[in-house]
């Protein structure tokens, strides 16, 4: 018998009882923020701040809740720092009916934090630290919505390679593979109209909106590529192609 002991765990763990909402159609999104988590990390792991600069990826993607039916959407931006990597932390989350309208909206305050965090750093005992991003990560949807070029199906849709796609048996293929590159320079300067759906606010970090964007392992190869050749191999007598 403890007779202090709280009788709600989020008592015990100091969990925020409230939080402060924003408005991003078509529902909410709340910023827990990326200077906060960092500073909780170093004080709870009396961990050494003799660096110059920390190393930032992101983590980006939504989901549907509560059923395969449910049109509820959720959306959660996570952060890890490169030399902790076995800390990722929750930077920012949103609820709505559906995906965010305008992508930029739900970036806004993220890329408002990482642009005051790369100028003036974040003091950690007394020394100053820059906090750089270095790479955004995302499934081919989500990397589509966050940058503001065409999604997947699209025939100008390819985010590395300046290549119009054709349709081959129902799926949106690239055959080329001597093509222009796309760069951070011919991306800002629209060269490929047709690849561009709107201005992402990821422009305005000083990142090279292509390459720092890579497309995740997990869902591009795991869980597209390599499931879908299991699943032709071992259950299906249809032809890989």
């Amino acid at each position: 018998f403890i007779p202090n002991l709280p009788k709600d765990y989020r008592s015990l763990l100091g969990t925020p009882r409230q939080s402060v909402l924003r408005t991003v159609a078509p529902g909410k999104y709340t910023h827990i923020g990326i200077e906060k988590n960092i500073e909780e990390i170093f004080k709870s792991n009396k961990l050494n701040s003799d660096i110059e600069n920390l190393l930032l990826d992101l983590f980006i993607d939504g989901v549907k809740i509560f059923d395969i039916s449910s049109e509820k959407s959720f959306w959660v931006i996570l952060g890890r720092l490169k030399e902790i990597e076995k800390f990722i932390f929750p930077i920012g989350f949103y609820n709505g009916s559906s995906q965010p309208y305008n992508f930029n909206d739900l970036l806004a305050d993220t890329v408002l934090e990482l642009k005051k965090l790369k100028n003036d750093g974040i003091m950690i005992n007394g020394i100053k630290i820059k906090v750089i991003l270095r790479n955004i990560l995302s499934d081919s949807p989500a990397h589509a919505s966050l940058s503001g070029i065409k999604h997947p199906t699209g025939y100008s849709a390819c985010p590395y390679c300046n290549v119009n796609g054709r349709r081959f048996k129902g799926r949106m293929v690239f055959p080329e593979t001597d093509c222009l590159r796309r760069t951070k320079i011919n991306f800002l300067e629209r060269i490929d109209p047709e690849h561009h759906v709107r201005d992402s606010v990821l422009e305005e970090l000083d990142i090279d909106i292509v390459w720092q964007l890579p497309l995740d392992y997990l869902h591009s190869v795991l869980l597209g590529v390599q499931k879908k050749m299991l699943r032709i191999l071992f259950h299906s007598d249809q032809p890989l192609l």
